[in-house]
């Protein structure tokens, strides 16, 4: 999968969470991956194309756009999320604004002998 920029790459170096770009065909594929180890929920991804005439489109996708798991993203996990045209594209780049789920339950120990 193609990475960030050198630059973005640098800066949000240390996020466990990241959108990958990948051209396949006329195509362009977002990936989502987790390697953290926190449940990752993704409320929205903003997927920007960049055309040779110019301008560009700018998608603001939501859990119903998703090809994968709908919003959620598990430990581990790298998934497919959304397939776009990249014909007649020069550039695209992605975001994703999401929540980590921190909060962990506690429960005290039970004696089973």
């Amino acid at each position: 999968m193609s990475g960030c920029t050198p630059c973005e790459g640098s800066l949000g170096g240390g996020s466990p969470f990241t959108i990958s770009l990948v051209k396949s065909g006329s195509d362009v594929l977002v990936y989502a991956q987790n390697s953290g180890r926190n449940i990752v929920v993704m409320k929205r991804l903003l997927l920007c194309r960049e055309w040779s005439g110019g301008g560009m489109t700018i998608n603001y996708l939501r859990k119903g756009d998703f090809i994968v798991g709908g919003e959620e993203v598990e430990q581990g996990l790298t998934q497919l999320k959304y397939s776009a045209s990249a014909s007649g594209a020069v550039a695209a780049r992605a975001q994703a604004e999401y929540i980590e789920i921190t909060g962990r339950s506690l429960s005290c120990e039970l004696d089973l002998t």
